[in-house]
């Protein structure tokens, strides 16, 4: 990433501009007029007080000495400190704990503190840290060319500070350790989210611009009797202020919560952020009740947002997504309905492909990263696309043994205009489906025009176990009544939560038709009509069902196949009639060809019912 370092040989403070020299040119800077979302910083790195460090102590391969000088604030709580217009050079003792250019060690509350348009070069250790203090200003600040975490909270008790409109560049990983994960630099390190972070830029790390590690309270801040248990876990508090923070040119995520994660006990605003030119522009791991809101995601190598692994209430609104070849706006997995992402009036342009064999890019992709054995999908409306086809709108990846499909109720994902259904290329997924379906789709998938498709739960009451999944009772053999050629044989998957194992539910995505439906027993081969319940996913949720022609209850028969009966009224055994041989009725049925079609599904298929288009 281009970070460069010049002389001013001239300015001119009524037109804004500053002269570097015919010499001493910048190798093509992104200015405003190129693009305002992603224009170059420029930062004055020269200030009248100087305090300067000779280097010794150990090296690495970039420096000969890493301990050079350090300013501590020690125990001085109701003081109010002032540091402002200085800079600092090669400070920081590198492996020392609490040996920082700016350090306010356990001070309490220093309300009225300040440290502001300070500058801080060749750091050999972090750059301004606050550790066990409260209710300071850090504010307007440049840092250029630190080790380890850059703008920090150390122990995570801290409380009421506020980081505003400060520069961060060039994070570099540290390599010897105070016992915290400075080998994995952020430039701005939040540990406590019960501060404020406002206008800040992060830029150049050689791990992540800006990280949410909200592990328990530690070091000497865990010995304060307000930071005991329940009280000590900054994963379960409040967030105040995160807004306009940027993060760009990143070596790997421009933000990110993982992989502790914050399950925010009430919203968590990420307001306005931009994150581009990164490998991930933000990684949401482990969270609860973020909402991401007017943010930009420009230009990130592998996906604008990484999202998996999370809990309840996450969306994204009123959000920019640009992308370039091959690469990916949102990679979503596959996660229950209460943790799976909302997405709502959202702009993406610039996922195409073709730059790498073998690679792809799209607007969204459905991915396996960490996926759940009950699952749902995105949760998607007023989403715009430059695509110029669908397979640059939603990618998904290899799943045959899962059930994705996702609604585009009024066609803006399809070019023909047309509304249907992504699906992912799996015969349980397209036996039944009539419509035509554009075998065009990136990863796995299809988009099927026209076509409706609801989730169909089928419970035989059998079986649920601890310790073990338990045998299945039966497979479900689901036979069109238009189109008798057309059946398939389910089989149950078992979905565990803690010791208990659950069998219960056929889940199973169908379009509308009539449909017969038996059931062979694992156990004897025998063909039954068991007790079942027959429920709409869609219904259970409180959903609305798809916004087409929908398959309904009155369509789903449960009745021996032909040439079968009951063997009496009150059974649920269905008996071969007398008047035929099994040989023939096999010839007739294509019992054959059932078993060969034979699917697993996975065990909780999702459906998008309130659409995508504007």
């Amino acid at each position: 990433h281009n970070q460069e370092v010049k002389t001013v040989q001239s300015g001119n403070g009524d037109t804004g501009t500053i002269d570097f020299g015919q010499t001493n040119p910048i190798d093509n800077p992104i200015s405003l007029d190129d693009d305002p979302r992603m224009a170059s910083e420029v930062a004055w790195l020269s200030r009248p007080i100087v305090f300067e460090a000779e280097g010794d102590g150990p090296s690495n391969d970039i420096h000969d000495a890493l301990h050079g000088g350090h300013l501590i604030i020690l125990h001085t709580p109701d003081v109010a400190q002032h540091i402002e217009g200085v800079e600092i050079r090669n400070f920081g003792q590198q492996g020392n704990l609490g040996r920082y250019p700016i350090h306010f060690h356990m001070s309490g509350s220093c309300a009225g503190s300040i440290v502001r348009k300070n500058v801080i070069r060749e750091s050999k250790q972090r750059c301004v840290v606050i550790h066990g203090t409260h209710d300071v200003l850090v504010e307007e600040n440049v840092s250029l060319d630190s080790y380890g975490h850059c703008y920090l909270l150390e122990d995570g008790g801290e409380h009421d500070n506020t980081f505003r409109n400060n520069l961060g560049a060039r994070t570099r990983i540290q390599s010897l350790s105070i016992g915290s994960t400075d080998h994995l630099p952020a430039t701005m390190w939040i540990t406590n989210p019960m501060n404020h972070f406002i206008g800040n830029v992060c830029a150049g790390s050689q791990h992540m611009g800006i990280w949410f590690e909200l592990r328990n309270i530690r070091g000497d801040s865990a010995l304060l009797p307000e930071n005991q248990p329940p009280h000590n876990k900054p994963n379960n508090f409040p967030l105040y202020t995160f807004r306009s923070n940027t993060a760009h040119s990143n070596n790997d995520k421009g933000m990110s919560t993982y992989d502790i994660g914050f399950r925010a006990p009430t919203e968590a605003l990420f307001e306005g952020i931009s994150s581009y030119h990164n490998r991930f522009g933000l990684m949401l791991h482990g969270t609860s009740n973020v909402r991401v809101k007017d943010a930009f995601f420009g230009m990130n190598e592998n996906a604008g947002v990484l999202y998996f692994g999370n809990f309840i209430a996450n969306q994204i609104e009123d959000s920019v997504f640009v992308g370039k070849c091959d690469t990916i706006g949102i990679l979503l997995s596959l996660e229950p309905r209460s943790s799976q992402i909302e997405v709502y009036s959202s702009s993406f342009s610039g996922y195409t492909d073709g730059c790498n064999p073998g690679s792809y890019g799209a607007a969204l992709q459905i991915n396996l990263i960490q996926p759940k054995p009950i699952y749902d999908m995105p949760i998607l409306s007023n989403l715009t696309f430059d695509s110029e086809n669908s397979a640059h709108a939603l990618a998904i990846s290899s799943s045959p043994d899962k059930s994705i499909f996702v609604e585009d109720s009024d066609g803006t994902m399809n070019p023909s205009g047309l509304p249907g259904f992504f699906v992912n290329d799996a015969d349980h997924m397209t036996t039944f489906i009539d419509s035509y379906c554009s075998p065009g789709l990136n990863g796995n998938g299809l988009f099927c025009e026209n076509a409706c498709l609801r989730r169909v739960l089928i419970d035989t009451g059998c079986c649920h176990q601890k310790f073990s999944a338990p045998e299945n009772d039966y497979e479900m053999i689901v036979v069109s009544k238009t189109d008798p050629s057309k059946s398939f044989v389910f089989e149950k998957n078992a979905v565990s939560s803690g010791l208990w194992h659950n069998n219960r539910n056929f889940d199973v995505v169908l379009p509308l038709d009539d449909y017969t439906v038996f059931f062979e027993s694992l156990a004897d081969e025998e063909i039954y009509i068991p007790d079942v319940t027959l429920t709409f996913d869609d219904e259970i949720k409180g959903d609305d069902p798809p916004q087409c022609d929908h398959v309904t209850a009155d369509n789903i028969e449960f009745a021996c196949p032909p040439y079968y009966e009951l063997a009496t009224s009150d059974s649920t055994l269905c008996t071969l009639d007398p008047t035929y041989d099994d040989e023939e009725v096999n010839i007739q049925l294509g019992m054959g060809d059932l078993g060969g079609g034979m699917g697993m599904l996975g065990g909780g298929m999702g459906m998008l019912g309130g659409g995508m288009g504007m």
